[in-house]
C-alpha cells in the first residue's frame, strides 16, 4: 500500500492540528509570532504529541535560511488519536486533589474579577486563585513557634525552605492545570515575555530580547556547575551564592532587576455549572495534596542529614502550614514534633562539623602561610602528617 506525504511548512501544520479540534495556540506564541517558528521546549513537545495524534509518522526537515520550518507528514489519520498521558506511564495519575484543583482554576479563569485578560506570572496567577502570597510569606520569618526549639540561625533556614515549598508547589499547581486544560482545548494560552527594571518599571520585550538574557543566565548557571531548581531553591550551596551574584551583576549591568514570562489565558470552554468547585475545597485539596508530598519526605535519604531544615522537614512544613491559616490535624504535627534529644544530636552534629571546618582552615592558612613547624603542632596538627603534605 502506496503510503500518502504531505510537505507542511509548520504553520500549515499548526492549521491541520485544528481541523483534528485542537486549539492552535501555538500560533499565538510569542517566539512563533517573532521568528516564524517554534522554540523546541515544552510547547514544541506538546505541539507534536498533536501532530503524532493526527498522522502515522512525521519528519522535520532541515531548516533553510529564510525559509519555514518545513515538515513531511506520512498517512494522516481519519480521526485524531487520543494524546498518551505521561503522567499515568509514569505512575503519576492524576489524584483527586489534582482533578479538583484544576477544576477550580478552570471555574476561576471564568470570572472577571480573577481573569483581567493581562499576562501573569505563575506566582501571581496562584495569588489570584486564593493561594498564600510571596508577600504572605515573607511574614513568617518573624514567627516565633520555633523560639524554643532551634538556633536563630536554624529557624532562619527553616523559614526559607518552607517558602521555597509553597512557592513551588504554588506554581507547580497552577503550571500542571493550565497544561491540562489546554490539553483538552479548554483554554487558550499564550506566554508573553517580561523584564522588570531597575527603576520598578515592567516592560514586554520581544522573545528573541528575553531569550538572549535567559541564555546569560543559562551559561553563569553552567560555568557554575548548578541547574535551574538548584539556581531557585537551593539557597546555601556556595555555587549557588555565586551565581546568584554573577546574575544580579549582568542583569543590572543591563539596567534589569528580573526577567519572568506571563500567561495571558483565554477561555474557550467554560466549566459546567454542576461541575462548579467552591474556594474552601480548593484549599482542602491544595492542603491534603502538600500533606501527601510532604509526608513522602519521610524515609528519604536526602532529608535524613543533621540539618533542622531537613532533619525535621514533615514537622516545620506541617506547623509553619497550620500557621498561613491551612487546616493540618494535630496527630501529625504530635506524631513528627522533634524530642529535645534529636534536636541536642543535631546540634552537637552541627557544632562538631564547625569545628572540623576550622582545623582544615587552619590547615589550610597554615601551608599558605608557610608556618613554622613549632606553631602548626601548637594547633594541634600531627606533625608527621604536615612534613608529607608540606614538601
Amino acid at each position: 500500500m502506496q503510503k500518502e506525504k504531505l510537505l507542511l511548512a509548520e504553520k500549515e501544520l499548526i492549521e491541520l492540528t485544528m481541523a483534528y479540534g485542537y486549539s492552535g495556540s501555538e500560533l499565538n506564541n510569542p517566539h512563533f509570532l517573532e521568528k516564524g517558528y517554534l522554540k523546541q521546549n515544552g510547547t514544541y513537545d506538546s505541539f507534536i504529541k498533536k501532530v503524532e495524534s493526527i498522522c502515522e509518522s512525521w519528519n522535520r526537515l532541515k531548516k533553510k535560511k529564510g525559509q519555514p520550518v518545513m515538515y513531511e507528514i506520512t498517512n494522516l489519520y481519519e480521526k485524531a488519536k487520543p494524546i498518551p498521558d505521561d503522567r499515568i506511564k509514569n505512575g503519576k495519575k492524576l489524584t483527586q486533589e489534582d482533578l479538583l484543583m484544576k477544576d477550580y482554576i478552570h471555574f476561576a479563569l471564568g470570572v472577571n474579577e480573577i481573569n483581567d485578560g493581562k499576562a501573569h506570572s505563575l506566582n501571581h496567577w496562584a495569588t489570584l486563585f486564593g493561594l498564600t502570597s510571596n508577600r504572605e510569606l515573607e511574614e513568617i520569618k518573624y514567627t516565633k513557634i520555633f523560639k524554643n526549639m532551634y538556633w536563630k540561625s536554624e529557624i532562619e533556614k527553616v523559614v526559607n525552605t518552607f517558602k521555597s515549598t509553597i512557592i513551588s508547589r504554588n506554581k507547580a499547581i497552577v503550571s500542571n492545570s493550565f497544561k491540562q486544560l489546554e490539553k483538552h482545548n479548554k483554554i487558550k494560552k499564550n506566554e508573553v515575555p517580561f523584564f522588570i527594571h531597575l527603576n520598578g518599571e515592567i516592560s514586554s520585550p520581544s522573545q528573541q530580547e528575553y531569550d538572549d538574557v535567559d541564555f546569560e543566565i543559562d551559561k553563569i548557571l553552567a560555568s557554575n556547575n548548578i541547574t535551574r531548581n538548584d539556581y531557585y531553591y537551593n539557597h546555601y550551596n556556595k555555587r549557588v551564592i555565586r551565581a546568584r551574584a554573577e546574575v544580579k551583576n549582568m542583569l543590572e549591568e543591563k539596567g534589569l532587576k528580573k526577567l519572568f514570562i506571563g500567561y495571558q489565558i483565554e477561555v474557550l470552554e467554560s466549566l459546567q455549572e454542576e461541575q462548579w468547585v467552591g474556594m474552601n475545597q480548593f484549599l482542602k485539596a491544595y492542603t491534603d495534596k502538600l500533606v501527601q508530598l510532604t509526608l513522602q519526605r519521610e524515609n528519604n535519604p536526602a532529608y535524613q542529614v543533621n540539618y533542622a531544615e531537613k532533619r525535621f522537614y514533615i514537622f516545620n512544613t506541617l506547623l509553619l502550614l497550620r500557621a498561613i491559616g491551612y487546616e493540618v490535624e494535630d496527630a501529625l504535627i504530635v506524631k513528627y514534633k522533634p524530642a529535645e534529644s534529636d534536636i541536642e544530636a543535631v546540634h552537637d552534629s552541627v557544632i562538631e562539623f564547625a569545628r572540623e571546618k576550622d582545623r582544615l582552615y587552619k590547615l589550610q592558612y597554615a601551608f599558605s602561610n608557610r608556618v613554622w613547624n613549632e606553631e602548626i603542632q601548637a594547633w594541634g596538627f600531627v606533625k608527621n602528617y604536615l612534613e608529607e603534605h608540606s614538601k
